[in-house]
């Protein structure tokens, strides 16, 4: 992340076309403003005395952040109630914190997590109180200490545009970039709020993927031919696995460790994909009950009785895996359990829908794409997909 002269900002917007959140000083009154440009948000943290955030390139947060600074302060005013959750060094929840609470803790390690319009964690070595009224939240720490700071934007927008040609090569490699706006790899990605919304899609007369539009490194690879139906089934898949498409005859996953898994079964491409896409977001919903929050999950419980599954081991598994311990479960298995899925996108699969591939992969829709006249145009539907799996942390 990079600073800019004069004011003490952490994490600049716009230097590369891709909008981030950024720390500085405030003007007014001793503190720091968050700002969220994806999402057009600003939240202020006001503090006993003037501060200036330096950037911080290794946060200690357990939850992902987008961006980090320190501070130093003696207490620390939110100027809104939010709820506060504290969280010891290991993460167990020690508290939850909304109006008219008084929690104190001695000195320890703590996490703070705070719900605002911009997601927010606080981390400090310190005794800690928090305390609110109707109108405000105080956090106090006895003595000035250094505070680390952690944002994440909701990501409900997207962040960065992609141009693509109309050559299926370019728009693999554009859909392929999708998965830079997920915050985490590990199960939690099933959590909305851990999943950004995909760059926009122009279509241009060349390939540019901005700098700072990175997909994560899974090794995992969707390999399918290079077509307008292919790529448009396959675009929410790569983009929750964190996958790239490229070019080949038979469409399949394949992942280190020598796993592969194919899509041309006798359901069908589009319907192998479905039961992909499905039966992975299933078991992260389960398997992230290892994680930040240890919920008693009806469906887990169930599962447990009826297939062989180690989540407390898999949880720390890398995605590669988890995924190949996931689909060797028979689909019959858990499809009793699934939550009903009410995303699914008709997609004629020609040039101009490109554009349309943001919205329906933040979606993690089923995507058909109709033979002949069946749908003259692209029909979008969409709903909840089961309400277990959008907690958030």
């Amino acid at each position: 992340m990079s600073r800019t002269e004069g004011r003490g900002d952490v994490a600049p917007s716009g230097t590369d076309g891709r909008l981030e959140v950024s720390f500085s000083a405030l003007d007014e009154e001793p503190g720091v403003r968050i700002s969220d440009p994806i999402e057009r948000h600003q939240f202020r943290l006001l503090t006993d005395t003037p501060v200036r955030p330096s950037p911080s390139d290794a946060p200690p947060f357990r939850f992902p952040v987008d961006a980090a600074t320190r501070i130093s302060a003696r207490k620390i005013t939110l100027p809104t109630v939010v709820a506060v959750y504290v969280r010891d060094a290991e993460g167990s929840m020690l508290a939850e914190a909304e109006h008219f609470a008084y929690e104190e803790f001695p000195a320890g390690t703590y996490s703070i997590e705070l719900c605002a319009p911009i997601k927010l964690y606080l981390r400090v070595d310190a005794p800690v109180t928090v305390a609110s009224d109707m109108a405000q939240t105080r956090i106090e720490f006895g003595e000035e200490t250094t505070v680390s700071v952690g944002a994440r934007s909701h990501h409900e927008r997207p962040a960065a545009t992609i141009t693509t040609t109309s050559d299926p090569h370019d728009v693999m490699t554009a859909v392929s970039a999708f998965s830079s706006a997920l915050k985490t790899t590990s199960s939690e990605r099933s959590y909305p709020t851990l999943r950004g919304h995909p760059p926009l899609v122009e279509l241009g007369d060349h390939l540019d993927v901005p700098s700072g539009v990175t997909p994560p490194d899974t090794g995992v690879d969707i390999e399918i031919p290079p077509d307008y139906r292919s790529i448009y089934v396959a675009a929410p898949l790569s983009y929750y696995l964190g996958a790239d498409l490229v070019p080949g005859d038979s469409p399949r996953i394949v992942a280190p460790g020598g796993f592969e898994h194919g899509l041309d079964t006798v359901r069908g491409f589009e319907g192998e994909v479905e039961r992909v896409l499905k039966q992975t977001f299933f078991f992260d919903c389960l398997t992230r009950t290892e994680g930040y929050y240890e919920v008693d999950l009806y469906e887990r419980n169930e599962i447990e009785d009826a297939v062989d599954v180690d989540f407390d081991a898999l949880y720390g598994w890398p995605l590669a895996e988890q995924l190949r311990t996931y689909l060797d479960v028979p689909f019959s298995a858990i499809e009793p359990y699934l939550p009903e899925w009410k995303l699914t996108t008709h997609v004629s699969p020609t040039q101009e829908n490109v554009e349309l591939l943001p919205f329906v992969t933040d979606d993690l829709a089923i995507v058909r794409t109709p033979k002949g006249d069946a749908i003259s145009r692209s029909e979008v539907q969409t709903a909840a997909a089961g309400s277990f799996s959008a907690a958030t942390p």
